[in-house]
């Protein structure tokens, strides 16, 4: 309301004692203890707090919009027709109960300030000597340019919020509000009251580190540091440009999930969920609770290397690195592009390696871990325990080598390499013409088998199983006796001085071995036998339902063929020697037919 014309000032100063300063739009008054002073309609109006006392300051807005600006030691509040200022006081209140779109500015002192706003309920900023309290403004701005260590505290309210931090300033923005906070050295941002907010943090060109728990994360960098607590949903981006930037991620205490997809990662579970984008190196912790924890980890665009242990996984890039420790199960995949490794290591436990070359899969006790789509896998198993791998071919042409120490399975376009497993089973199913060798460690140690389709190589401390392969060889073979067994069907068997092989029309079984070779044919089927000669002089002795073929007429290196699946016995004297047969029984239970020059004797006695 106003009185008259012209543009008149009302100034109200205080006594020593306590005193009160109260200024509406069109009134105001000043009260102590004996005193009571009143103005009506005045444009200006100013209550000074200078005298002494434990003095307070209350102004009060108009229905219109009214701007509050508020410093350590004056406060003004300026609407239509109306400019009100309490200068000195060491606590103001000011109150924007009666409408309009208000707007309040704080500005800090010299020393270290804190200021706290709770949206449309109360807001204020304190320092040494003062406190400027506000209630119920629409807009809050708060302004740290004087210097000290500064604090903001900045709520939520019941709808959906955003929290916003970065190296110049920070905000809480939701339904019909905007606080905003300028230049703080520290920023604490609350979900308490309902919603679902989202914190909003960036990191500067320095090094940027964050922390996160489920109900709390933490940015720090050169000069800053924010707080952000209880939020559905946090957001990090790193500087883009400079700083060793990482970032720190914690489960809860329930089931969580792991997300890295190239340089952006997240850490989500019941009620919370952290992103976190540009960060140099991610670590995601599985230490809170919960028994099915799961990481997910994708590669980059170029070469990777993954590396998947029991107890933390990393995929490793040119600029981008991030771990995974203790989660319950890891994926790992390969499907962005580049030459990409998976590489996994035991535990001291037993474990288990399954791969088909386009997926895998590592499981022990208290841990799993998978890679999909990679172009190599690297399987180590020197850690303990008494670990087995198997592994499956593709559908198109593979490659297996065998050795006690190490196994490869090459496949087109990817590569699997075993080491220091106990047991290794090489199946090929899918497809193909597939190839596979196994060397044993040409000592004693040596145990050679093969059945329907396999060939199977023992050691002391070693299983190896290649099964299915079109091709098999089995080199250095130390076993001083070879046994060996036919299968039910009907077989084609080839004795060499160096070697011995099955053909039953679908794979071909070949053992490299000068050692005596013991071949049993009583599985049933109707099997043949063919025998070739060396240069030198070679002799076989015929029996009823056997014989031996001594190689160079050398009693000592012999193979010994028996059983009653014997029917067809070939003999093959290619070579330059002259090679003698000796048929010891009349008859004989199989069919002897020569090619070449034997000398065939018969010396039944």
């Amino acid at each position: 309301m106003t009185y008259g014309s012209g543009n008149d000032a009302a100034i109200f100063n205080d006594t020593a004692g306590n005193d009160w300063f109260k200024a509406y739009a069109d009134l105001a008054f000043m009260y102590g203890s004996s005193y009571e002073n009143y103005c009506y309609g005045f444009d200006s109006v100013t209550g000074n707090s200078a005298a002494g006392g434990n003095d307070r300051a209350y102004l009060i807005d108009s229905a219109g919009d009214d701007t509050l600006t508020l410093e350590p030691t004056s406060v003004n509040m300026t609407g239509t027709g109306f400019d009100n200022t309490a200068n000195g006081f060491s606590r103001t209140d000011t109150y924007a109960s009666e409408g309009g779109n208000d707007t309040a500015n704080f500005d800090d002192s010299s020393g270290d300030d804190i200021a706290r706003a709770t949206p449309l309920a109360l807001a204020y900023m304190q320092g040494t000597g003062y406190v400027n309290v506000i209630r119920y403004i629409e807009n809050v701005n708060f302004y740290t340019n004087n210097g000290g260590t500064d604090k903001v505290y900045l709520f939520d309210t019941s709808g959906n919020d955003t929290f916003t931090v970065n190296s110049i300033a920070g905000s809480m923005i939701g339904t019909g509000y905007n606080y905003a906070a300028y230049s703080f050295e520290i920023y604490a941002g609350y979900s308490a009251y309902g919603g679902t907010d989202a914190a909003w943090m960036y990191g500067t060109s320095g090094d940027d580190t964050l922390t996160a728990y489920a109900d709390q994360a933490t940015l720090t960098t050169t000069g800053l540091k924010v707080y952000a607590f209880d939020f559905a949903n946090t957001y990090t981006t790193a500087g883009t440009t400079g700083g060793n930037d990482r970032a720190y991620l914690y489960d809860s205490s329930g089931d969580d999930t792991y997300t890295s997809i190239t340089s952006q990662a997240s850490i989500s579970g019941t009620g919370f969920n952290h992103t976190v984008i540009s960060f140099d190196r991610v670590d995601a912790m599985a230490v809170n609770g919960g028994s099915n924890d799961i990481a997910n980890i994708y590669d980059t665009a170029g070469d990777d290397n993954v590396y998947l242990r029991s107890d933390y996984s990393a995929l490793l890039s040119s600029n981008y690195d991030t771990y995974a420790y203790s989660f319950e199960r890891v994926n790992a995949y390969a499907n962005n592009g580049g030459t990409d490794r998976a590489r996994y290591y035991d535990s001291s436990g037993n474990d288990v390696y399954t791969s088909d070359q386009s997926s895998s899969n590592m499981i022990g006790t208290g841990f799993a871990n998978y890679a999909n789509s990679f172009e190599i896998y690297i399987v180590n198993g020197s850690s303990g325990g008494n670990d087995s791998a198997d592994l499956y071919d593709t559908s198109g042409n593979d490659t297996a080598t065998v050795t006690t120490t190490s196994t490869t399975l090459s496949s087109t376009g990817v590569t699997t390499v075993v080491n220091n497993f106990e047991t290794v089973n090489v199946r090929a199913l899918n497809g193909g013409t597939d190839t596979a060798s196994l060397y044993g460690t040409d000592t004693t140690d040596d145990s050679i088998f093969w059945g329907n389709d396999y060939l199977q190589l023992n050691t002391s401390t070693f299983e190896g199983y290649v099964y299915g392969f079109e091709t098999t060889d089995a080199y250095d073979i130390g076993q001083s006796t070879i046994n060996l067994n036919d299968q039910s069907s009907s077989e084609t068997f080839n004795l060499y001085t160096d070697r011995v092989s099955c053909d039953n029309g679908t794979t071909l079984l070949t053992i490299w071995s000068s050692k005596q070779v013991n071949l049993n044919l009583a599985s049933g089927g109707n099997d043949t036998v063919n025998v070739y000669d060396t240069p030198s002089l070679d002799r076989i002795e015929l029996s009823t339902s056997s014989f031996r073929m001594f190689y160079e007429n050398v009693i000592t290196d012999y193979h010994y063929v028996y059983g009653s699946s014997l029917k067809t016995l070939n003999l093959f004297a290619s070579n330059s020697g002259v090679d003698t047969a000796n048929q010891n029984d009349d008859p004989l239970n199989y069919a002897v037919n020569y090619t070449g020059g034997w000398n065939e004797n018969y010396v039944v006695i």
